[in-house]
């Protein structure tokens, strides 16, 4: 299963924040706004593309020290949180 951020999403900083924002047509959804750490941030940036979790599990362990069951654990609750907001779409 692959996945890859939703075309309607843009990221931006506010006040140092990484924030992913809907857009639809001129109206951004900021009921739906989706704030961004450092280990998210190197997820959505390989989401991109379209990858599967151990490719995102593999991002996240090559830039930060953090152990591949951790990564992978954070990585599935990530994935999920962001499905649920439909901020990234399963490519089946």
């Amino acid at each position: 299963m692959k996945y890859r951020q939703n075309s309607n999403i843009v990221e931006r900083i506010v006040a140092g924040e990484h924030l992913l924002v809907p857009v639809s047509g001129d109206v951004v959804d900021m009921r739906r706004l989706f704030s961004l750490n450092q280990t998210a941030r190197t997820a959505w940036k390989a989401l991109e593309h379209a990858v599967t979790e151990d490719q995102v599990v593999e991002a996240i362990t090559s830039e930060f020290n953090v152990e591949v069951g951790v990564a992978r654990s954070d990585v599935k609750e990530l994935l999920a949180a962001l499905q649920a907001q439909k901020l990234i779409q399963c490519i089946c």
